[in-house]
Order: C-alpha cells, then sequence, then structure tokens
C-alpha cells in the first residue's frame, strides 16, 4: 500500500535520531505537545479527558460536583482522569525536560506538579485526592481511586528527582508527599472520599493494598520513595513488610510482582482490555529497579518488566485498526444528567454510573479507547521494560502508528500517551 506523502514525512521525521541537546524534537510530536497544552491542560494544571476539536467543551459546575452529576465519581465526564492523566503526563513532561533542556518544558513540568498538589489540598478529608479541580479553584466530585492517587505519587517523584523543581517546591512537594503517604499508611491504604453532597463521612473507594499487581507496584514503590524522601526506617520496614509479608491470599506482594500482567489479568476480568490502567504499576515498578541494590529482588523485578512487555506486544499495531472519524465520539456528557439520583454510597455512585453508560451508547468514545489508547499504553508498558525495544522492535511500530492518527480531531487527550511512550523510547543521551 502506497503512503500518502505528509504520512511517509511523518514517519520520516519520527525515525529522526534524538541529540543530546534536542534542539528540536520531531515534528509530529511537537503537533501533539501543542494540541495537549492548548484543548486538554487546563488553565490549573490538569489534564482533561477529552474535548471538542475546537476545545470548547461544558465542563461541571461548582454545584454539579457537589452534587455529584452526572454521578460521584466524575464518570464520563471531561473531568475524570485529572490526576491520574496528569500525574503519568509529569512524567512525560520531566522526560521531555531531561531531553530539551527548554525553559519552557521546565515550566510546564511545573505547572502540571501545581495542579497536582492542588488535587490534594481541596479537601479537609486527610489522604483524599481529588480527581480535578473545577474553575473555583475548589469544587470537585466526591468519590477519588487508587487510579487517580497512585499516579499522583508517579509524577510527583519524578519531578522532585529530576531537578525540575526549585529547592522551595522540592520541600513542598515532599512535605506533601510525606504526609499523604503517611495518612494512607494509617488507613491501611484504603482511599478515603470527601464527604461532600449527600455522600456521608467514611466512604473509601479503591486501595493500595489489594492482593494483584497494581498495588503491589504501587506500595513497594511509595514506601520506599517515602524512606528514599525522608530516611525514616519505618519507611524502609513498610518496604521490605510490603516484601515478605503474606497477604490475606497467603502470597507476598514480591509474589504478586513476578505475576504480573499475566496474573492480573487472570484475576480481573476485562483487565487485558484495560491496559491504560496497566501503565502506572509497570512505571513504578521500573522505578524501583533503579531503588532496589539488592540483585536478587531487582532481578525479579526485571523480569516482571520484560514478562509485561512481552504479554502487551501483540497489541502494538503500526496503524489504528479502524478510521475513528467515521464515529466521532459524543462529548454531550451532561446528557447524562437526565439519568441522575442523589447517591448515599459509593456502591450507589458506581451503579448509577453503570446505568448512565449503557444508556449512553458512546460508540465514538469506545472506538478511540480500543483504536488509540490502547495500543499507545501497550507501547508505554513495554518500553518501561529495558531492552524490550531492542528484542520487540516496538519503536518500528510506534512510529508509524503516531504517525496515522488524526490527533487535533481526535476528542480524547490519548496524545499524552503518546507523548509518554515516545519519549520513554527516546531517552536523552548522556
Amino acid at each position: 500500500m502506497r503512503l500518502p506523502l505528509v504520512t511517509l514525512v511523518a514517519l520520516l521525521s519520527l525515525a529522526l535520531p534524538s541529540a543530546a541537546s534536542a534542539a528540536a524534537l520531531p515534528a509530529l510530536i511537537e503537533t501533539i505537545h501543542k494540541d495537549l497544552w492548548t484543548r486538554f491542560v487546563q488553565p490549573n494544571g490538569l489534564l482533561l479527558d477529552y474535548t471538542t476539536p475546537s476545545g470548547n467543551i461544558e465542563l461541571p459546575t461548582a454545584s454539579e460536583c457537589l452534587e455529584g452529576k452526572p454521578n460521584a465519581l466524575a464518570w464520563w465526564t471531561p473531568v475524570e482522569n485529572g490526576t491520574f492523566f496528569t500525574g503519568i503526563y509529569l512524567d512525560a513532561a520531566v522526560r521531555r525536560w531531561q531531553l530539551t533542556g527548554a525553559a519552557a518544558d521546565r515550566a510546564n513540568a511545573g505547572k502540571l506538579a501545581r495542579g497536582l498538589l492542588l488535587a490534594a489540598s481541596v479537601s479537609d478529608v486527610p489522604g483524599f485526592v481529588a480527581r480535578n479541580v473545577s474553575a473555583d479553584g475548589k469544587s470537585h466530585y466526591a468519590i477519588g481511586s487508587d487510579d487517580q492517587t497512585a499516579p499522583w505519587f508517579q509524577g510527583l517523584w519524578a519531578y522532585v528527582r529530576s531537578g525540575a523543581a526549585t529547592p522551595e517546591e522540592k520541600t513542598k512537594i515532599e512535605a506533601k508527599m510525606v504526609a499523604l503517604a503517611t495518612t494512607l499508611r494509617g488507613l491501611k491504604w484504603y482511599l478515603p472520599c470527601d464527604s461532600s453532597g449527600g455522600l456521608p463521612p467514611g466512604q473509601i473507594r479503591g486501595t493500595l493494598a489489594a492482593p494483584d499487581f497494581r498495588s503491589a507496584c504501587r506500595q513497594l514503590f511509595i514506601t520506599r520513595i517515602i524512606y528514599e524522601i525522608t530516611r525514616d526506617s519505618s519507611w524502609l520496614h513498610a518496604y521490605e513488610n510490603a516484601l515478605t509479608a503474606p497477604t490475606r491470599t497467603g502470597k507476598t506482594m514480591l509474589d504478586y510482582v513476578e505475576a504480573g500482567l499475566p496474573g492480573l489479568f487472570a484475576q480481573s476480568h476485562g483487565m487485558d482490555r484495560q491496559l491504560w490502567i496497566s501503565v502506572n504499576p509497570q512505571a513504578m515498578l521500573r522505578a524501583l529497579v533503579d531503588l532496589e541494590s539488592r540483585p536478587a529482588i531487582r532481578e525479579k523485578y526485571l523480569a516482571a518488566l520484560r514478562l509485561n512487555a512481552v504479554t502487551v506486544a501483540p497489541r502494538i499495531v503500526a496503524a489504528p485498526t479502524a478510521d475513528v472519524s467515521l464515529a466521532p465520539m459524543d462529548t454531550d456528557w451532561r446528557a447524562l444528567n437526565a439519568h441522575w439520583h442523589a447517591q448515599a454510597t459509593v456502591d450507589d455512585a458506581v451503579a448509577l454510573a453503570l446505568s448512565e453508560l449503557g444508556d449512553w451508547k458512546n460508540h465514538g468514545r469506545n472506538l478511540e479507547n480500543s483504536t488509540i489508547r490502547e495500543p499507545l499504553c501497550a507501547a508505554a508498558i513495554a518500553l518501561l521494560a529495558p531492552g524490550a525495544d531492542a528484542d520487540l522492535k516496538i519503536s518500528g511500530k510506534l512510529s508509524p502508528f503516531i504517525a496515522r492518527v488524526p490527533w487535533t480531531s481526535l476528542r480524547g487527550s490519548f496524545g499524552f500517551f503518546a507523548e509518554y511512550a515516545w519519549l520513554l523510547g527516546n531517552p536523552p543521551r548522556h
């Protein structure tokens, strides 16, 4: 099949080797980057899930956040995954700054970091991290999750370790990370909800202590980085305990790390079609390789990274399997408010949200998720494994895939996964 000239040019630009100074990044990566900062990064530094091609989208009002409309989880709204996406994108932003050395890239990383700090500062409930924050600077939905909180730690750790943060920022961020982790450890790693709207105090949703691959990577990472920050031996003990103490299943967290994504997929129905949720734990596991000095444990971490790369490799393709422009995503989330009712518990909110999704029948959304998001997340997961690119030829598929996506007409913000994956495959040369 002959490729259009514009696609050939894009492929050639993506294949250009990166220089240590990175005077210029490939044109298509710059297009994706500009589109993200034009349409998806809010003034408060937190990413949106989706918007229109023009960038005009109706965001939830303060009263809708308070009342939990269309549901108290913010599911299906443009602000559903603000801290989730921003945490991973901050990791990417730090890598970009390390590649380019540009002041603008350092400033962008700082803006994302401040967005994450804001999300963890708008509630009076200790340990709560908001999914996003409305334009008034404080209103937010009541229910967060482990998938929001874990990337919060990932992004801020990358930022303070990179040298991009000023000494004052580093001190402030590390203090917040320690305080949040201390609260969560005291809560036995359960994630508290905010008691806003009709949701009563004491509700929880999500945990960093589940007996599975995701929680294992997350709890090990958080306990270890807090030890690195504080040098408090209790955190090193918490890390060692997470490695070796039996969970309620009799297996240790290290056992679940070694089982990797195949173990997770066997435990959780449909998780093999939700690779976006596994990018964060894979990134945390990759960071643990650099923090762990014992060869035997380090090799187990590396083996799990490689296992995960091989597991997702079949999902990495050289071109989208469908034309998403044929079924544009429906961005009218407010139509779901017609189904709304007050929610008194987390279970009520989940049941409402799932019923709304069934009524929405948003084929375009599903198409972008499966056709664009999942292959990009597969590439990111694989590229986080040292040596996987050479073995599995990931970049050879990722570059043509990126070149064939109509980025500026997409509704979803999945360009940040593309930028992250490309940066993972093109680290700075020292």
